[in-house]
């Protein structure tokens, strides 16, 4: 059975990615392992990664459609800039009851497709995985669900952690509205490589009261 890693993901509004963009062209000289340039390196804030059949992406591109459509417009507000341990430095978002709810939606509907296969990145964090996220794992195939959902926009990766490399700009100039959500085959370093498919928020019409 052939399968691919995939990235369900909000697209960002362009002012965002452009802002992004440039944070992380100017991380390469810090040893940035990647800079985003909506090619290779598409702007995103994961809502699910998932292995999944081929055979089974057009019944996902239908199923993202249907939330897309049904899901109102929303505001996402930037907290505070991050860099961890392993050197992934991001803008991580208000996790709201609407974002919350987006991705619950989003899992609940994709995760039967997945067909219970894993990425090779997740086999290999069973091992070493907390609890919760193990848990995850195992049933959803992605340990960022629920209570461990850390919505976020990752700028780029250092070779090595570097805290003086953080940025200092002002967070309220990467809050937008949410649009659009996509699907991206899923790169490394947890990059979206390709994009598959783009799909509007708000489309569906408006029931008469």
């Amino acid at each position: 059975m052939k399968s691919s890693s995939f990235n369900i993901a909000i697209v960002p509004s362009k002012i965002v990615v452009k802002q992004a963009m440039k944070l992380s062209r100017a991380l390469k000289p810090d040893g940035g392992l990647f800079v985003l340039n909506q090619r290779l390196y598409s702007v995103h804030v994961t809502l699910y990664m998932m292995e999944l059949p081929l055979r089974n992406l057009p019944g996902v591109k239908r199923i993202l459609r249907m939330i897309a459509a049904s899901q109102r417009r929303f505001k996402l507000e930037p907290l505070i800039w991050n860099q961890d341990s392993g050197g992934y430095i991001d803008v991580s978002y208000e996790k709201t009851k609407t974002l919350s709810k987006l991705q619950e939606t989003v899992i609940k509907e994709l995760n039967p497709l997945r067909e219970g296969l894993l990425r090779q990145k997740d086999i290999e964090r069973m091992n070493i995985a907390p609890r919760s996220e193990k848990r995850n794992i195992q049933k959803y195939g992605f340990r960022s669900v629920g209570a461990q959902f850390e919505p976020h926009l990752t700028i780029s990766r250092l070779r090595t952690y570097k805290p003086t490399a953080t940025p200092r700009v002002d967070t309220g100039k990467m809050s937008f509205t949410a649009h659009k959500i996509g699907i991206f085959y899923l790169g490394e370093h947890g990059t979206c490589k390709k994009l598959v498919a783009r799909f509007r928020l708000g489309t569906a019409p408006k029931r008469r009261k």
